[in-house]
């Protein structure tokens, strides 16, 4: 068997790394987008707590 050289393992971590920033930094990006319009979620239009309450059939 024959050992991992320095920088082979320097270059896999680094690579692993820029994923995990990268589907991090995603992830925040879609929750601002998500959130955007005062809590409301994306494509969803917010109501007030009177138009909630009200039944519409």
């Amino acid at each position: 068997m024959s050992k991992r050289s320095h920088a082979m393992e320097s270059v896999s971590r680094f690579v692993i790394a820029a994923l995990g920033a990268t589907a991090l930094i995603g992830a925040v990006g879609w929750a601002f987008m998500a959130f955007d319009n005062g809590g409301c979620s994306g494509g969803i239009e917010c109501r007030t707590q009177s138009e909630r309450t009200q039944v519409q059939y």
